[in-house]
């Protein structure tokens, strides 16, 4: 039997028992710190309640027929997340890695698009409030004074603005309350770490009130040098956020969110791996052949001494809100958004103190939208109805500099040494306009059984502007386009001007690439649910969503480069589940899931004859994941709580697609240099992800109330790598180690719950591990998770 017919056997298994699966024991679902939600509104003893706006409108998380993992604010602080990428320790199936540029990447269930451009579009979307936030670089500043966070796993894009193959998380902040409220918190850890966040909120007349939020981050290096005394690693941060909350009448609410942060820490520095000449047949400083490897420490790395790589990240987001009701049952909102981010990433990416290559990334990004919807009820129907204009903007320039890399020096045994260049700057603009209409319904033909059904149909213009590569008026890297133009025939070495831009075509020309493509799709979503009983929820779902395609912002020596951009991805979601809850102290949920994806986005790799392996987006035809998830919460008294969460994810290539692998690997066919990857799981796409949370209580004193709690968090290995590298070296250059770490936490707390005081220790343990893999200039580099910090925290409401 094939795999995919034992997958196929394992689903329809899954999906037919799925009531049977939600009252397995407790024991199968190791935890997740997200806190499901119970029927019953007062709990005595029992898990607390979490109200989502998944469906655009306030419902219990247990009545949520889809997969969704929900936190509370308290919940994302005590678990030490303060950033997108550290929401690994309460999502079991979502991964991140620090791409060697700087921008982060995201997986959910093993669908992601590890694509460094600062201007690519995320498989995993991400909203402030319901306002989007388009391009991943921008996820990346701090979250703080939250009253929630919600991850909905699988394609979505009938709700939400911004189409996502992955998933779609929503930030839901505190909002200005009715009374006078403040607090602070505040933190010191290891590496001088001081942490602190402030509020403030309340009315400022009968009408009007308002909140004002601050966050702030302070540290030392957590990163040394592997080879003399010096370090780097500092942590510079700030962020606030303000809201005005107007209602004039009991009719009309007006919302307006500002917000702002600014990063201007040292980015992370990879950690040398071993030598891999990316030109072989050029110069190779020997050196790099000889280079200790500091494995087995999360902290060790290295880096050219003297040089200030530092970030300067600015990010700015406003947003206004409009709800009109329109009699008792229809509410007609508008929200408008708008955000602009100035990005600049100067970093070592080679792991050495050598001067092999620096990479100097700066852009600015801005994303304005309006989104308007009627939405309402009519009897046993609720509905939903709209349109959004979306206008995405990236301009980008990233910028290497070869001060000591074989390939700057690959012309030298062709065309002699005036063919070396020291940097080479690409640059391109990129934009992406979308209009698109929607509608959602739900019917409730009885009181327990609820389907609906939603539509999205979105036009998406690209377009593609003043895209080339040039030297920085040195003359070195024009010299060096000449020489291979008139290698491949085209105009000599005098062809090119330093500093001119050059572009890629049959030949390298004078100028820069204009290019654009449009696309249009349908998202849709189909749902059956059945209140079994008033604990019991069972469900099933199809959906299909849609990925917008993008180009490359890379070297474009190779015209195939920019002149293919990426298209769209489409993927087809069958998926099961139940929500159980028994009695007030234990919520289970489960859920089996099977991905059809066409087209799928990769970045892969195409051979150069003078630079060896380059960056390009390609499109898989087929591929699929097969999975489930299970997560629980049991409350057994007021001071006990366990949570627990599991994931299985399998992926697989079903094409025929043929790649060249970008380390080392096998080669199917030698007159290409490529390997078929067909079989091939997806590379950052674990197949196991578990989390496990604990807290035991007890009352200490009068009024007060003593804890200790710990979490673990799992990931199964991976590879960072779509292609198989393992058949030259025996194991995969590019793979990614299966890793558990331990967080523990002790401390005091009121039971009127205006203060807290907490000792806690992140990766107790010291664990080593790596998020990702790189081939970066002449070295194989990771990117290392964090290494264990201890601290003290305490808050305290006014």
């Amino acid at each position: 039997m094939g795999d995919d017919d034992m997958n196929r056997k394992l689903l329809s298994r899954l999906v037919g028992s799925a009531s049977l699966l939600a009252i397995a024991p407790i024991t199968a679902a190791a935890a997740q710190t997200s806190v499901t939600a119970p029927q019953s509104s007062e709990p005595e003893a029992g898990a607390d309640e979490i109200i989502v706006t998944a469906t655009k409108r306030a419902e219990s998380l247990s009545d949520v027929p889809m997969s969704i993992t929900a936190a509370s604010g308290e919940a994302l602080t005590s678990a030490g997340v303060v950033d997108t990428t550290q929401l690994i320790k309460i999502v079991p199936g979502f991964t991140v890695n620090t791409t060697q540029y700087g921008a982060p990447s995201y997986s959910l269930r093993g669908v992601g698009f590890n694509e460094a451009s600062l201007g690519a579009l995320p498989s995993v979307s991400v909203y402030n409030d319901e306002a989007s936030l388009p391009f991943a670089v921008m996820t990346a500043t701090p979250i703080f004074d939250l009253q929630r966070v919600e991850v909905l796993k699988g394609p979505q894009g009938t709700l939400f603005g911004q189409n996502a193959t992955g998933g779609a998380i929503n930030y839901v902040a505190n909002t200005p309350t009715n009374s006078f409220e403040a607090g602070i918190r505040g933190s010191y850890s290891r590496f001088n770490t001081i942490e602190g966040q402030a509020f403030v909120s309340g009315p400022l007349s009968d009408t009007l009130a308002a909140r004002i939020a601050i966050s702030g981050a302070r540290s030392n290096a957590w990163q040394y040098s592997s080879t003399r005394n010096d370090e780097i690693g500092r942590q510079r941060k700030l962020a606030g956020r303000a809201i005005l909350d107007w209602t004039p009448s009991s009719d009309l609410k007006i919302s307006l969110r500002v917000s702002g942060s600014l990063d201007k820490s040292d980015p992370q520095t990879p950690q040398f791996v071993q030598p891999y000449p990316q030109f072989v047949l050029g110069y190779v400083d020997p050196r790099v052949l000889t280079y200790p490897n500091p494995r087995d420490s999360n902290r060790a790395t290295d880096f050219d001494a003297g040089v200030d790589f530092r970030r300067n990240d600015r990010m700015f987001q406003s947003t206004l809100r409009i709800d009109y009701t329109l009699g008792d049952n229809f509410t007609l909102t508008s929200l408008t958004n708008f955000a602009h981010m100035k990005f600049l990433n100067f970093r070592d990416i080679d792991g050495t103190y050598l001067p092999l290559v620096h990479y100097d990334t700066r852009g600015r990004l801005r994303t304005f939208g309006e989104e308007l919807r009627l939405s309402g009820e009519v009897g046993r129907f609720n509905f939903i109805v709209g349109a959004n204009y979306q206008e995405d903007r990236a301009k980008e320039a990233a910028r290497a500099l070869f001060p000591n890399f074989s390939s700057a020096y690959a012309f030298v045994d062709s065309f002699g040494p005036t063919a070396y260049f020291g940097a080479l700057t690409n640059k391109s603009t990129q934009s992406y306009r979308t209009i698109a209409g929607f509608a959602n319904l739900e019917y409730h033909p009885t009181d327990t059984i609820t389907i609906s059904a939603g539509l999205r149909y979105s036009d998406v213009k690209h377009r593609l502007w003043d895209a080339c590569s040039s030297d920085e008026g040195d003359g070195t890297a024009a010299t060096a386009f000449g020489l291979l133009n008139g290698a491949v025939g085209g105009p000599g070495p005098s062809a090119f001007a330093p500093g001119q831009c050059v572009t890629a075509g049959p030949n390298l020309v004078p100028g820069p690439t204009e290019d654009s493509f449009s696309e249009n799709n349908l998202s849709w979503r189909g749902s059956l649910n059945w209140k079994a009983t008033d604990d019991l929820l069972l469900y099933t779902t199809v959906s299909r969503g849609f990925k917008s395609g993008s180009y490359l912002n890379a070297s474009v020596l190779d015209y195939r480069v920019y002149l293919s951009p990426v298209k769209q991805e489409k993927l087809t979601s069958y998926e099961a589940g139940a929500k159980l809850s028994v009695g007030q102290q234990l919520r289970f949920n489960a859920a089996a899931y099977y991905y059809d994806f066409r087209n799928k986005q990769l970045l892969g790799t195409t051979n150069n004859p003078i630079f060896g392996p380059l960056p390009t987006l390609v499109n898989v035809p087929k591929s699929r994941v097969i999975g489930f998830d299970l997560d629980a919460v049991w409350k057994p008294t007021d001071l006990i709580t366990l949570t627990g969460a599991l994931n299985r994810t399998s992926s697989k290539i079903k094409s025929n697609f043929f790649l060249p692998p970008a380390t080392g690997g096998r080669i199917d066919d030698p007159a290409t240099g490529t390997q078929d990857i067909r079989g091939r799981p997806f590379n950052f796409a674990p197949k196991w992800n578990a989390t496990f949370d604990a807290e035991f209580g007890w009352h200490a004193f009068t009024g007060i109330n003593g804890f200790f709690g710990g979490s673990i968090i799992y990931n199964s290995k991976t590879d960072a790598e779509i292609t198989d590298n393992s058949s030259a070296t025996g194991r995969s250059l590019t793979y990614i180690k299966s890793y558990a770490t331990l967080d523990l936490r002790l401390g005091l707390r009121s039971d009127r719950g205006d203060w807290e005081a907490s000792l806690f220790g992140r990766n107790v343990t010291s664990t080593y591990y790596w998020q990702n893999v790189a081939h970066i200039s002449d070295t194989l580099v990771r990117y290392t998770g964090l290494p264990a910090s201890y601290g003290i925290s305490v808050n305290y409401n006014f």
